[in-house]
C-alpha cells in the first residue's frame, strides 16, 4: 500500500520520531475545509499533529515516550508534545479523511471553540474528564 510505504519511508529517517497525514474531512464544505487547512497549517507550523490525522511511530520510541496516557480526552494532543521530543514530526503531504459529525451537529464554530478551551483547559491544568465533559 502507498500509505504504509509512505509511513515507513518517514520512519526510517532517524530524526523522524512521529509521522501523521493532512486531516480532510467529510462533508467537503467550505467551513470545514477551513477548519481542515487551519489544522493542517498547525501540524505543520507547530509539529502538532492529533489522533484523527493518523499518528504513528516506531513501537521503540512509543515506549520511550511512555505511550498515551489512560485519558477520556487530550491523549493524543498530550502525548504528541512528549513525542517531539524525540525528534522532529513529519506530516505527508497525502490526507486521511474523518467524519465531520461533531461540526455538522453542534456548528463550526461552536465545535471549534471548544476543542480551543479545552487546549487551553489542558495547558491550565484542568482534568481530562472536565475536558471531555466541555466537549460532549
Amino acid at each position: 500500500m502507498k500509505d504504509e510505504t509512505e509511513v515507513q519511508s518517514a520512519l526510517d529517517q532517524p530524526e523522524v520520531a512521529l509521522t501523521a497525514f493532512r486531516l480532510a474531512i467529510d462533508p467537503d464544505t467550505p467551513p470545514l475545509r477551513r477548519v481542515a487547512w487551519l489544522a493542517n497549517l498547525r501540524s505543520r507550523v507547530l509539529g502538532m499533529p492529533y489522533g484523527e490525522q493518523a499518528l504513528a511511530m516506531r513501537a521503540s520510541l512509543f515506549r520511550r515516550a511512555g505511550g498515551f496516557r489512560e485519558w477520556s480526552l487530550m491523549e493524543d494532543f498530550e502525548f504528541v508534545r512528549r513525542a517531539r521530543r524525540y525528534g522532529r514530526v513529519h506530516v505527508h503531504d497525502t490526507a486521511v479523511r474523518t467524519s465531520g459529525r461533531r461540526w455538522l451537529s453542534c456548528g463550526v464554530v461552536r465545535t471549534t471553540l471548544v476543542h480551543q478551551a479545552c487546549i487551553v483547559g489542558y495547558f491550565c491544568g484542568a482534568p481530562p474528564e472536565r475536558l471531555a465533559r466541555w466537549r460532549d
